[in-house]
C-alpha cells in the first residue's frame, strides 16, 4: 500500500470539472466501461472497466457520480467497502493512481495515465467525495 498524502488541496480539479456529472456506457479498446463524465465539459474523469462484472462497474460509476454531485437519495447507493477511501499509487497499468478502501484495501477505481498531470488530485477529490457520501 502506497497511500498518497499531499499538502496541496485539490481545488483546481473541481474548477476543471465543474459538474454536474453522469455515468455513461463506453468502451476503451477491448474493455467496456462506465465513464464518469462532467456534463459541462463533456470530459471523462474516470472509467469503471469491466468484461463480465457489468453491474458492479455500473454501481461504482453511479456511486462516484452521486458522490461528486452531492446527491442525497432516500436510499442512496453505497459501495460495499466500508471506507474510508484513500488514493494510492497504482501498481497495475493503465492506472496511475487507485482509489481504495483503507480498511479492506479493496480497489474501487483507477485514474489512468491519460490524466497523469492531475491523477493524484483527481484521486484525492474522488476519495474525499466518497468519504462524505458514505458518512
Amino acid at each position: 500500500m502506497n497511500h498518497i498524502q499531499t499538502n496541496q488541496p485539490c481545488q483546481s480539479i473541481p474548477r476543471a470539472f465543474p459538474g454536474p456529472f453522469e455515468a455513461r456506457a463506453g468502451r476503451d479498446g477491448v474493455d467496456l466501461t462506465f465513464d464518469v463524465v462532467c456534463i459541462t465539459t463533456e470530459k471523462t474523469i474516470v472509467s469503471a472497466r469491466y468484461w463480465d462484472a457489468r453491474d458492479e462497474a455500473s454501481s461504482v460509476a453511479e456511486v462516484i457520480v452521486d458522490a461528486l454531485n452531492g446527491t442525497i437519495r432516500p436510499r442512496r447507493r453505497r459501495l460495499e467497502a466500508p471506507g474510508p477511501f484513500v488514493p494510492e499509487l497504482s501498481e497495475t497499468p493503465p492506472s496511475l493512481v487507485d482509489v481504495v478502501c483503507q480498511t479492506t484495501d479493496q480497489f474501487i477505481i483507477g485514474i489512468d495515465y491519460w490524466c497523469s498531470d492531475d491523477a493524484i488530485q483527481i484521486g484525492e477529490w474522488i476519495s474525499i467525495a466518497l468519504n462524505k457520501h458514505h458518512s
